[in-house]
């Protein structure tokens, strides 16, 4: 009877160790995809109401053999150049 007793008891700790464990995983999940929401949130990125990245420096501009094509911030507008630089925002 004792061995009984034993082995069920054995198998509840184990029950009860595993479902404290599945509980703080979630837990766990749950904190990550907030603390995320919060950086993006911080990021500023998606809240710039309609503001696009452009740059306001170029090597190459207006180079038919150029390699990429990038907002300019003077215009807004689509330049094709070599390389660019100085990030910032405009609205289109």
């Amino acid at each position: 009877m004792k061995k009984y007793i034993y082995i069920i008891s054995c198998i509840f700790l184990i029950s009860l160790i595993s479902y404290n464990f599945y509980k703080s995983q979630s837990i766990i999940t749950k904190t990550l995809a907030i603390i995320n929401n919060v950086e993006a949130l911080a990021n500023n990125d998606e809240v710039d109401s309609g503001k696009i990245t452009c740059y306001s420096s170029f090597t190459g501009k207006g180079n038919n053999d150029a390699n990429c094509t990038v907002k300019d911030c003077g215009s807004c507008a689509d330049t094709r150049c070599v390389s660019y630089s100085d990030r910032g925002k405009c609205k289109p």
